[in-house]
Order: C-alpha cells, then sequence, then structure tokens
C-alpha cells in the first residue's frame, strides 16, 4: 500500500517493487485491481468520514502494517 500511496521514500525498496511487479502478473493484476478500487473509492466519495472513524481507520492500517513488518522480518511470527 505504500507503494501504491507513494509512500516509499527509499528509491531503491521502491525500484525493487516496480521491477517485481513488471515480472509477476499475480501480483500486477493485484496492484491494477488496488488501484481501480482506489480511483473508484476516490470519483465516488465526495463526504468526508468523521473524524472518530478516520482515527479507528488509521490506527488499524497502523497494526496490519506492524504485523506485516514484523512477519517480513521474522517469517516465523504471528503470520508465519
Amino acid at each position: 500500500y505504500e507503494y501504491l500511496d507513494d509512500e516509499i521514500v527509499d528509491h531503491d525498496q521502491r525500484d525493487r517493487i516496480h521491477a517485481h511487479l513488471d515480472e509477476c502478473g499475480p501480483c500486477l493484476k493485484k496492484y491494477g485491481l488496488e488501484e481501480a478500487v482506489r480511483s473508484l473509492v476516490r470519483r465516488s466519495c465526495a463526504e468526508h468520514a468523521p473524524v472518530d472513524l478516520r482515527v479507528r481507520v488509521l490506527a488499524r492500517i497502523t497494526e496490519v502494517r506492524a504485523t506485516l513488518r514484523a512477519t517480513i522480518v521474522d517469517p516465523g511470527g504471528p503470520l508465519g
């Protein structure tokens, strides 16, 4: 999602992900689907979410990202 949101500041990591997407059809397909969904949501949602909902969603995203990072660093971790 950081790649999708253009939030990756490490150029090497961004290049590796880009190269992977060029070579991996299933990942490219998933990337394209995520990109299409985000585009649809952006076009369809004119209203802003309530602040408390936004805070809860962002907190959950942070939790999921931390879990994924921990799993990548320690494949035997909670999801491995």
